[in-house]
């Protein structure tokens, strides 16, 4: 059974829009201000100079079955000049943008150019949801806690 203090967290998580979420949850968010309808990207900052990698929660659909998913992956940073050219070039993002300075593009330049890793095991750890079936505050219910241990 859920508490009261949970649905109604979850029952905010669904009238928030993703950046307001991931301020709540003390991480960063790519995407649209609606993750469940229309994409987004919760991911962990923390860990991207030193070791060389994000966290992430991707919310995308699945386009066979147009089914919401929710999926836990990891962005690995390059290791070479070259793959980071790759990177700023699959965004757009020039040699003397001051951009590539900033982790949240650079995040985001190494997603859109090689995307999200599976986590250790080499299999996605992902939840579908039929969103003709599931309210928006139960989506929330089953994904929140991997955003929120992304800023823990």
């Amino acid at each position: 059974m859920i508490s009261a203090d949970e649905k109604a967290l979850c029952e905010k998580l669904a009238s928030l829009p993703g950046w307001s979420i991931a301020e709540m949850f003390n991480c960063g968010y790519e995407g649209d201000a609606d993750p469940i309808y229309h994409g987004g990207l919760f991911y962990d900052v923390r860990d991207w100079e030193q070791h060389g990698y994000a966290n992430s929660v991707e919310f995308f659909e699945d386009s066979e079955t147009e089914h919401l998913v929710v999926q836990r992956g990891t962005i690995y940073r390059p290791t070479s000049d070259k793959d980071w050219e790759s990177c700023w070039s699959c965004v757009g993002i020039s040699k003397d943008s001051p951009e590539r300075e900033n982790i949240h593009a650079q995040i985001s330049a190494v997603r859109a150019w090689s995307g999200t890793g599976c986590d250790g095991t080499g299999y996605p750890d992902l939840k579908e949801f039929d969103l003709e079936t599931w309210k928006e505050w139960r989506i929330w219910r089953s994904v929140h806690e991997w955003i929120k241990a992304l800023g823990e």
